[in-house]
C-alpha cells in the first residue's frame, strides 16, 4: 500500500535583506493511513515551517521551496489554490502553536485530536487508543502544539 502522505527532500529558504535563511534542510518522511506522526525538535528547528509548507501556508514572496510533497499520490504543489483550499480542513489540517487559540481548554488534547482525525473518542465503549494518543494523554506537555494530522479518507 502506498503512503498517504510523503515528504521527500524538503528544503525551505527565506530570502531576507540580511541574506538567505535555510529554515528546513532535506526533510523526508512518509505517513501511512491510520498512523500517527509526531514531529519534535527544539525551538527554531523548522517544525512549523515544515508543516506550513505541507499545507502551503508560507508566504510566497521571498520563500523558496524545493522537494516533493504528495498526499494520496497528488503533488500538493501542482494543485491550484482552489484545490488546495478544498483540502485544508477536510483531508489535511494543522493545529497551530498558540494552544489558547487552537485548542479548546474544555476538552482534553487527546479528545480533540481524536475528534479531528475522525477516530472514536478514547473513552467510547470498545474504542482502542493508538500509541500516539496514549503518549499525549500520559504527558501532553511534552509534545509541541504544531501537530500535523491527516483525516483518513
Amino acid at each position: 500500500m502506498a503512503p498517504l502522505l510523503t515528504v521527500k527532500d524538503l528544503h525551505v529558504e527565506f530570502h531576507t535583506r540580511d541574506g538567505v535563511v535555510k529554515a528546513v534542510n532535506s526533510v523526508t518522511f512518509s505517513l501511512e493511513r491510520g498512523t500517527v506522526l509526531a514531529i519534535l525538535g527544539e525551538s527554531g528547528s523548522g517544525k512549523s515551517v515544515t508543516l506550513r509548507s505541507l499545507v502551503r501556508l508560507l508566504p510566497t514572496a521571498r520563500t523558496q521551496i524545493a522537494g516533493e510533497i504528495t498526499l494520496k499520490g497528488r503533488n500538493l504543489y501542482a494543485l491550484s489554490a482552489g484545490e488546495m483550499h478544498n483540502l485544508r480542513g477536510s483531508l489535511v489540517a494543522m493545529v497551530f502553536q498558540e494552544p489558547m487559540t487552537a485548542l479548546d481548554p474544555v476538552y482534553t488534547v487527546g479528545a480533540q485530536i481524536g475528534r479531528d482525525t475522525g477516530a472514536p473518542p478514547a473513552d467510547a465503549p470498545g474504542a482502542g487508543q493508538t500509541a500516539g494518543l496514549r503518549a499525549v494523554r500520559a504527558d501532553p506537555h511534552s509534545f509541541p502544539c504544531t501537530t500535523p494530522h491527516v483525516v483518513p479518507a
